[in-house]
């Protein structure tokens, strides 16, 4: 049984939003979302002893970040942990 995540959150939104969606849209998602299946599911294959599973999640991390950086996204990742911290208070 494959693990919930948020592929299939995003999925599942997508199905029942109520307001149609550009086919080009649903197609993006859905091809991005068996992208991160196919992923999960070779590191899975890929019997990684403990220390090769942190080595593999620091190295996806430090790529993320990067991402973050180059693409400008991660002032958007930091408003939205504010946003949170305000709705906790």
């Amino acid at each position: 049984a494959e693990a919930s995540g948020p592929s299939q959150a995003s999925a599942a939104l997508l199905k029942s939003n109520p307001c149609p969606l550009p086919r080009e849209y649903a197609e993006v998602v859905s091809a991005r979302s068996a992208a991160v299946r196919s992923v999960r599911q070779a590191v899975r294959d890929a019997s990684l002893d403990h220390a090769q599973q942190t080595e593999l999640r620091a190295v996806i991390l430090d790529n993320f970040r990067e991402w973050l950086a180059l693409s400008g996204n991660a002032r958007q990742v930091v408003d939205l942990q504010r946003l949170e911290q305000q709705q906790q208070f």
